[in-house]
């Protein structure tokens, strides 16, 4: 998942990098268009200031000098100050050739063109300091535009690539999910079966009688299948198999095949189930809870673990308590969280805080729930199935 978010992100980088470049080539081509227009336009006013206009009929932005032949000069009034006007009129009387200038003074920015027709030396001068400052908030817009481009284009690049690769993302939480979830609910099967296997083996020495136990290692061994076929559909359709089930039986069946583990851990299991409690439920995955619930109170008990049946009108309820030294406070409200704990049972085995979780899982496709009863010696889950 990290590695995805880091693609996202990547992604959005290349994409806001990607903008920006575009942005500013076509900022580039239409500033250059922008001045190349502006220029032609000063252009077009200087030459008609100089051939249609005199010093007393200029418009405003525009001066126009005039020197004669016989040294007499005209002028428009308010001429800007602070221009060198001087050097290129000088230059012009000495070749004739036209000159064009820009000057900056503390009043603007100002074009100056300095012609000779016949005896006569023409200066024009045109004030450019508004269309200056026009381009200079052209370029600013520009500027600012590329910027809240890029940020938009990354974000928007970003989100379209959280959304696009979200589904990937679900696929691999969902596959690794499978694969936690297979792994802990084949623990459980498998360790009960080797440990049947182990006390068979010590009674195969002894010479006793065997038939009950190898009844109960193929039982473990369907249940075991019964296990990787009930997770395999789910993995596929997503939904749950109902079947009519007696949870009164499933649980007694539940109790039999731990009751070599229990006695092998040296706890009394025993099963209190009353009348029949059918409902309509996925057989396999409310064995997998009722035994992941057994196999939590074996780790846990101190002596003694009690299953429990009790049905209603409505709802079938499977409570399994043990003596143990009950929930640590730090982790009760999350109980059923996924890795709310990792330990070392009794056994040795390390846990990962699945078994609980799994079970929460199993109740709520049911529509049903799982909640913890503290005791005053400890701990019981009690899960409520709909019927």
């Amino acid at each position: 998942m990290k590695d995805l978010r880091g693609r996202v992100i990547w992604l959005g980088v290349q994409t806001a990098l990607l903008i920006v470049a575009l942005l500013a080539v076509v900022g580039t081509v239409a500033l250059a268009l922008y001045e190349r227009a502006e220029h032609s336009d000063a252009q077009a006013r200087l030459h008609t200031a100089i051939t249609k206009l005199t010093p007393d009929r200029t418009p405003a932005g525009l001066w126009l000098l005039v020197v004669h032949g016989d040294g007499t000069t005209e002028v428009t009034p308010d001429l800007p100050s602070g221009l060198d006007l001087g050097t290129d009129r000088a230059r012009v009387a000495a070749d004739g050739r036209a000159r064009q200038d820009e000057e900056e003074t503390s009043t603007g920015v100002y074009f100056v063109r300095t012609e000779k027709h016949g005896d006569r030396i023409v200066q024009v001068v045109m004030d450019r300091t508004a269309e200056e400052r026009a381009g200079d908030r052209v370029v600013t817009a520009l500027l600012l535009a590329g910027i809240l481009g890029a940020v938009l284009a990354g974000l928007l690049a970003g989100l379209l690539a959280r959304r696009t690769l979200r589904p990937v993302g679900e696929a691999l939480a969902l596959q690794r999910r499978f694969v936690s979830d297979a792994g802990h609910e084949l623990r459980t099967p498998l360790t009960l079966l080797s440990t049947r296997v182990q006390l068979l083996a010590r009674k195969l020495d002894s010479g006793a009688d065997v038939r009950r136990d190898l009844d109960g290692v193929l039982a473990d061994t369907a249940a075991l299948n019964e296990v990787l076929e009930e997770l395999l559909v789910v993995a596929h359709a997503g939904e749950v198999e109902r079947t009519e089930c007696d949870l009164t039986q499933l649980a007694a069946s539940c109790v039999e095949a731990a009751q070599a583990s229990a006695e092998h851990r040296g706890v009394a299991l025993t099963f209190d189930g009353g009348e029949p409690a059918v409902a309509s439920v996925g057989e396999p995955a409310v064995r997998r809870a009722v035994t992941s619930l057994v196999d939590n109170a074996l780790d846990h008990a101190g002596s003694r673990v009690e299953l429990t049946v009790r049905p209603s009108s409505r709802n079938v309820e499977v409570e399994v308590a043990d003596d143990g030294p009950g929930v640590a406070p730090e982790v009760a409200d999350r109980i059923f969280e996924r890795f709310a704990s990792e330990r070392s049972g009794q056994t040795g085995r390390r846990h990962y805080g699945l078994g609980l979780a799994l079970v929460a899982d199993v109740a709520a496709a049911h529509g049903g729930s799982v909640r913890l009863v503290r005791r005053e010696q400890g701990t019981a889950f009690v899960l409520t199935l709909p019927r």
